[in-house]
């Protein structure tokens, strides 16, 4: 691991020739004219009076750069600061001064000042983020001890004027380097690589603490990440996941509730959730922020784009909405024993019975079986017999409908019969009479529709398919 540790504290401090902290170019697209006069001055004035100075003003019109060159570039630099802003919360912006010179070309800034942009009335201010050195300037010369800038700021003022005494002292064993206050404008550095490179060069990386955290173990050991093996692989996920052990503000479904319970087990250091677009990802965040919080732990959120904190900050306080309601105390009792029951009916109902290891639906399939075999055959055999001629249909259909349809009397039971009925009166050879006119069998089919209904109730209380 310290290995590891030192190639990656050795890649930071490497900077390529051609890198901006190491080759300034005096014209740059993306750069503010370079303004005459003594950066450090500049400064001292702008911090002891700290007020919001106009774009313009860094893109002064002179006879080499005219009013069209002057609109051109500070529409690309409202551009790229809106974009910036929009995208990534960082804006980037940098007051370049104090520049070092070395061989026939070669510049560096030595001092990157941070700048706030306001779009609104199209200023800038200094930044309340303290003033960064070039990191690059190492790479010159590993034998050079330069400044801290961080040194040299006291009760929130940079002193800019000791940082600039100090590092030519540094440099004035070099012959072939020179150094010069003489002039300053405003251009874009990337912030987060500057930091990264700036906290992998300091001496905490050295320590053995760095190489035993596990965080660095996970996330730059020499296996890298590897697949988890999830808590609810080996037991179902009622038993596991329990909403009223837990302090999620949002409802998710079962996928997301593991990939969080998941990320939140303690033996989880470090922990990748991989989802679509178009994901719940800031509920995510705020259950997962939210569980941490009420275990007293501290949580850091940390995001790329401007977009992404826009999310999670509506996420974790919504305007139009309020998690307040009745206390959680009252309601959590109730909840675990309500769950309970339900999770012991979905065990009952779909898992195996003990001891002997059949599931309810098969047996409730088995005890189904026999008793439509026999309705089916009753049935038929009223309708068969009905039909016949010359046979007494009526009295043998009072009969039958009695001792068999009494237990199953369902609609089709009842359709049945009034139609044989039906065509016993009319086939020829029969008495004629209307057998609705019998009251006796006027009765019997009054019965027979009333256990109709009463199976209708049945059947909607019982599992199994219609037959």
């Amino acid at each position: 691991m310290s290995a590891t540790i030192e190639k990656i504290r050795e890649a930071a401090a490497a900077f390529d020739s051609k890198d901006r902290l190491l080759s300034f170019s005096q014209k740059n697209k993306f750069q503010s004219p370079l303004l005459l006069g003594n950066g450090d001055q500049f400064f001292d004035i702008w911090q002891n009076d700290p007020k919001p100075r106009a774009l313009a003003q860094f893109f002064p019109v002179t006879a080499k750069y005219d009013e069209e060159k002057q609109k051109a570039d500070l529409e690309k630099f409202r551009k790229v600061l809106n974009t910036k802003t929009e995208d990534f919360c960082n804006q980037d912006l940098y007051l370049v001064t104090g520049f070092i010179k070395w061989g026939e070309k070669s510049l560096a800034p030595a001092l990157l000042i941070p700048l706030d942009y306001d779009s609104e009335s199209d200023s800038v201010t200094i930044s309340t983020r303290a003033p960064i050195e070039n990191i690059a300037l190492p790479a010159l010369d590993k034998n050079i001890k330069f400044p801290k800038a961080l040194d040299f700021v006291k009760n929130g003022t940079f002193g800019i004027q000791k940082f600039f005494d100090t590092l030519e002292k540094k440099i004035e064993s070099k012959a072939d380097w020179k150094f010069t206050r003489n002039g300053f404008c405003i251009t874009f550095y990337s912030t987060n690589r500057i930091l990264l490179k700036k906290k992998l060069t300091s001496e905490c990386w050295t320590t053995a603490k760095a190489a035993n955290n596990d965080f660095f173990i996970a996330t730059i050991g020499n296996e890298g990440f590897l697949p988890q093996s999830s808590l609810f692989d080996d037991v179902s996920y009622d038993h596991v996941y329990n909403p009223a052990d837990h302090y999620f503000p949002y409802i998710t479904d079962s996928q997301t509730n593991k990939a969080v319970i998941d990320a939140l087990h303690e033996k989880s250091s470090v922990y990748a959730i991989q989802t679509l677009p178009g994901s719940e990802k800031a509920k995510v965040a705020v259950n997962i922020a939210a569980d941490l919080i009420q275990q007293k732990k501290k949580v850091c959120v940390i995001c790329r784009r401007a977009i992404t904190k826009f999310n999670f900050e509506n996420a974790w306080n919504p305007p139009f909405r309020s998690f307040q309601g009745p206390d959680r105390d009252t309601l959590k009792t109730t909840l675990y024993d309500t769950r309970a029951k339900l999770v012991s009916y979905y065990d009952a109902v779909n898992n195996p019975l003990k001891p002997s290891g059949a599931r309810l639906t098969d047996l409730l399939d088995e005890i189904k079986q026999p008793f439509q075999e026999y309705r089916r055959r009753a049935l038929q055999e009223i309708q068969v017999h009905a039909l016949q001629p010359g046979t007494d249909g009526a009295s043998f259909l009072q009969r039958k409908r009695h001792r068999h349809l009494q237990f199953f009397p369902g609609n089709h039971a009842a359709r049945r019969f009034t139609r044989a009925q039906e065509l016993h009166r009319r086939r020829p050879g029969t008495s004629g009479k209307l057998v609705r006119n019998n009251q006796a069998v006027y009765r019997k089919h009054r019965q027979i529709q009333a256990l109709s209904r009463r199976y209708k109730t049945f059947r909607r209380h019982s599992p199994g398919k219609r037959p």
